[in-house]
């Protein structure tokens, strides 16, 4: 998340509009982070059952905001690919 990031960071000062799903981007409520964090800990070192999953506040609010990304043309998914790109090296 650190390198996505300062890539968000790069693109706002070039005047794009950027979103990541995260709290600092008030796009990700922190009651919905911290109860994903509580259902991880409840269940490790497995994994979250699918059903919990996708009846997590976290899993709600982000069908919601790739709803409200779908209708946006602002090319997320040229800056998703060109951060990979970017940053392969570095995430390695």
């Amino acid at each position: 998340m650190q390198y996505l990031k300062v890539y968000a960071d790069e693109l706002k000062a070039q005047g794009k509009t950027v979103e990541i799903f995260d709290v600092d981007y008030g796009i990700l409520s922190t009651s919905a982070r911290d109860k994903w964090f509580e259902l991880r800990r409840q269940h490790a070192p497995d994994w979250i059952p699918d059903n919990d999953k996708q009846t997590s506040d976290i899993f709600i609010e982000n069908e919601s905001w790739i709803k409200s990304v779908k209708d946006l043309k602002t090319g997320t998914v040229y800056y998703l690919e060109e951060f990979k790109a970017a940053f392969t090296n570095q995430i390695k």
